[in-house]
């Protein structure tokens, strides 16, 4: 019994390791991160896949989340297989002229079949990602299935934002992080305290999930665990603070309000001077802090001023920018430009902004999953959303008519909620480091419903450990493909005839990227 609690143990460990390392690892989109955390999620798979092979439970099943991410995948292999020319341009009229008049030089248009992605490269990196991520989402089901495993997998969420939080810290007193732990703050991100992310809205994304975590966790323990989560409360809420990014700091706020005064039933009148004291002191401790740092006050209420409607709408504004991303959609209603393939359709439009400022994301994560996929592929990923919600809500409301209240649970439904609206104005679960924890979440909030067999995990798990080390070196990014290009055409020692020979390649798989072309 010993050796099967310890096997169970480890196993969790294991496949929740990604979950924590995630953040660390991946606060960029950017390769090689995002392939080495691709492929720590096969290996949880494989490893969920070599711990459970021997159990005579029923198929694990996926929930509505899990749903979600077949379905993204499956649209994303379709977007890389090639299609005859005049399909491709009745399906893609957007971006069919473009690269009739970009490949026809080299010969590889029309007479060629060529995928429907307008960049097939990094459309191959966010397949082999979905993979990793379906990876997690099902080691997680699976290892953390039993009653009671809800409080574990928590912690390793708010023990990934902790750990950046930290480092953080560590940053402020000058020491010195190496690459990826160790961001410059200047010029590069907003966040006073920053580690692991570029963006300091991701890194509030992931702090405000754990804060609501942290919170549920609070409420559901004793003394003296529950000072442990106050502290750690205080220190991400200080850290949420110093990333002055607006809707991480609203959502963080807001879902930690919102579990704080979550309806409980019976014992809600028990539980009011404990209520009280977990609201009151972070926020006493972050209103000394903020008192004595008057630097950062002035610039957290310079960000939340700069919130009107003509400092939204200027031009290089993500508002503007979705405005203009509606071009490009109706050029691919039936199945998108292809996931990863925004940043060079979008600047291949001719839009307002394509000369000033380059997109890479549509910071808007819904609206760009139409463009990315389609009308009819976004409106059954939308779908699937809309169920896992209206499952996650009925449990919770089935467990308020029993008069029970489980904080843990409400917690990871509503810091759910919270990534779901932040993510209408941000593109969070582009990056690893939020992404992870957020499915996370989703093996807390979701119920199994589709059944999954064991072989299916073992064989996407074995696709993404494979795979991930070939797109290393056969699908480079455009960023990538243009460093490699400066440094040939920089080499004393390199001749024309090689630059253009890696040129040529580089346009086949980046055909609408104005650098390379030019």
């Amino acid at each position: 019994m010993l050796s099967r609690l310890s096997r169970r143990g480890l196993g969790q460990a294991v496949c929740a390791l990604p979950v924590v390392l995630s953040p660390l690892l991946a606060g960029t989109a950017a390769r090689p991160y995002t392939l080495v955390v691709a492929g720590l999620c096969g290996v949880a798979g494989l490893y969920a896949y070599t711990v459970e092979r021997d159990r005579e439970d029923p198929a694990p099943r996926l929930s509505w989340f899990g749903l979600f991410l077949v379905v993204a995948l499956l649209a994303t292999l379709l977007q890389l297989i090639p299609l005859p020319p005049f399909l491709r341009a009745l399906i893609a009229p957007g971006s069919d002229p473009t690269l009739r008049r970009v490949l026809g030089d080299l010969h590889g248009y029309p007479g060629h079949f060529h995928a429907l992605s307008t960049d097939p490269s990094a459309t191959a990196n966010e397949a082999l990602r979905l993979c990793g991520y379906l990876c997690v989402l099902c080691s997680l089901t699976i290892t953390f299935g039993r009653r009671g495993d809800g409080a574990r997998l928590s912690r390793a969420i708010y023990l990934s934002a902790g750990l950046v939080a930290l480092l953080g810290l560590l940053a402020a007193l000058h020491v010195p992080l190496p690459p990826p732990l160790g961001v410059i703050g200047e010029g590069v991100t907003r966040a006073r305290l920053p580690a692991c992310f570029l963006n300091s809205n991701h890194m509030a994304a992931l702090l405000a999930i754990a804060a609501i975590l942290t919170v549920g966790a609070a409420l559901s323990s004793g003394w003296p665990m529950r000072a442990v989560w106050l502290l750690l409360l205080v220190l991400l809420d200080a850290v949420l603070l110093g990333t002055l990014s607006r809707g991480g700091i609203v959502v963080g706020v807001l879902g930690q309000a919102a579990v704080l005064l979550w309806p409980r039933g019976i014992g809600a009148t028990a539980t009011l001077r404990r209520t009280l004291l977990l609201l009151c002191v972070p926020v006493a401790v972050l209103a000394v802090g903020m008192t004595f740092a008057h630097e950062a006050q002035r610039e957290l209420q310079d960000r939340f001023a700069a919130t009107s409607i003509a400092d939204l709408t200027t031009p290089g504004s993500k508002v503007r920018a979705w405005a203009d991303a509606w071009p490009l959609l109706r050029g691919h209603l039936v199945l998108g430009v292809g996931r990863g393939a925004f940043e060079d359709a979008f600047q291949g439009t001719g839009n307002s902004l394509s000369g000033s400022v380059r997109f890479v994301y549509l910071e808007n994560e819904w609206l760009q999953a139409l463009v990315d996929f389609g009308v009819p592929v976004a409106l059954a990923l939308l779908g699937c959303l809309f169920f896992a919600f209206r499952g996650g809500a009925t449990r919770l409301l089935e467990a308020y008519r029993r008069r029970q209240f489980a904080p843990q649970r409400v917690a990871a439904f509503v810091a759910l909620c919270g990534v779901a609206l932040h993510n209408l104005v941000d593109f969070n679960l582009e990056v690893g480091g939020v992404a992870l924890p957020v499915l996370g979440l989703c093996a807390l909030v979701g119920r199994g419903r589709f059944p999954f067999p064991r072989r299916a995990l073992l064989a996407l798990s074995v696709v993404v450990v494979v795979a991930a080390p070939i797109l290393w070196f056969a699908a480079p990014s455009h960023d990538e493909e243009g460093h490699r290009l400066v440094g040939l055409s920089q080499d004393p020692a390199g001749s024309r005839d090689q630059v253009l020979r890696v040129g040529t390649a580089a346009v086949r798989r980046h055909p609408l990227d104005s650098y390379l072309s030019a």
